[in-house]
């Protein structure tokens, strides 16, 4: 895809995700991240990038189509996802299958790639469509823990999933997938450390 018209897709952008940063859906294979680079450091969204390219090489984060620069708009191309997690919990759709392929990417990311994705919430944890669990949004990132650096992984994940364990705490109290919430609350504790 070319982009001579990044601004109208940024001004069209179906998810806004910050004052600088958009998210656009191409077709139904794509979506698009585009952010403004007066708003933000060039930079920033350059290691943003190269966690996204490493999320993908490890099977973390979805297949990165695109990336660069065009008319002061920094933007990454991705493989569209099917769901995200906040949109099955909301809808009470949660699987123990959704579950452990959370963990196994959480896992992968930890064991493999030696990172933590720093912000967790529910609309950055995505599901594709054989729903496998993919994370993307990799602006903050923890990364290079040694071996001695399991409690502070864990307080780190955590705190980057708080949103995701408030959401499980208010959706237990009507859910019929309590069981499914406890365990994705464990999961995103860090028990498989």
């Amino acid at each position: 895809m070319k982009y001579e018209n990044i601004e109208n897709l940024y001004e069209q952008s179906e998810y806004v995700e910050s004052s600088c940063s958009r998210a656009k859906n191409i077709r139904d294979v794509y979506i698009l991240k585009m952010c403004k680079s007066n708003d933000f450091a060039p930079s920033d969204l350059k290691k943003e990038i190269c966690f996204a390219k490493k999320a993908e090489k490890h099977g973390v984060g979805p297949k990165i189509n695109k990336y660069g620069f065009y008319k002061k708009i920094g933007f990454i191309e991705m493989e569209k996802m099917k769901t995200s997690l906040k949109k099955l919990l909301e809808d009470d759709k949660l699987t123990n299958y959704h579950v452990k392929s959370l963990k196994k990417v959480l896992k992968k990311m930890w064991k493999r790639g030696n990172f933590l994705h720093m912000d967790l919430h529910a609309d950055n944890i995505w599901f594709d469509k054989k729903n496998q669990a993919k994370l993307i949004d990799f602006g903050y990132v923890q990364h290079d823990y040694n071996n001695d650096d399991i409690t502070t992984a864990k307080k780190d994940l955590i705190n980057s999933s708080y949103d995701v364990h408030s959401l499980i705490d208010f959706l237990l109290q009507t859910s019929k997938k309590s069981q499914e919430l406890l365990k994705l609350k464990e999961v995103m504790s860090g028990s498989w450390m």
